[in-house]
């Protein structure tokens, strides 16, 4: 079956009845309790909609080429602008798909540069 012929069936969302004041109007917010990520409620509401993503993705022809091409594209070499921490001068980079960016620091009078970013942090 195709991924544009699937069905999707999403879980029931609880409502709540939590209710606001904001400059004398009142604002109702019945999804109030999803923002409290570890909520074990959250987090069971947040399986369930994972589960049908999943279910939908499985079906769907142009994942991987779309996967490939995504990684493809960030896959590249970012910095931040350099920034002071105390005497020191900082920058953050990320090589390639790492996750999280490292930080390397620098005497003030050291001259920081693409190379020694990559250097001193893509490692």
């Amino acid at each position: 079956m195709a991924a544009s012929t699937v069905k999707l069936t999403y879980p029931e969302t609880a409502k709540g009845s939590q209710v606001d004041e904001y400059w004398g109007e009142t604002v109702a917010d019945p999804y109030q309790w999803l923002e409290s990520p570890d909520a074990p409620e959250t987090q069971a509401w947040v399986s369930a909609q994972n589960k049908v993503t999943q279910q939908f993705l499985a079906t769907c022809p142009d994942k991987e080429p779309l996967e490939a091409r995504l990684k493809e594209v960030y896959n590249y070499e970012r910095f931040s602008c350099p920034f002071r921490r105390g005497d020191r001068v900082s920058a953050a980079a990320a090589c390639g798909q790492r996750r999280s960016s490292r930080t390397s620091a620098a005497e003030r009078s050291i001259y920081l540069n693409r190379h020694f970013l990559q250097l001193s942090m893509c490692k």
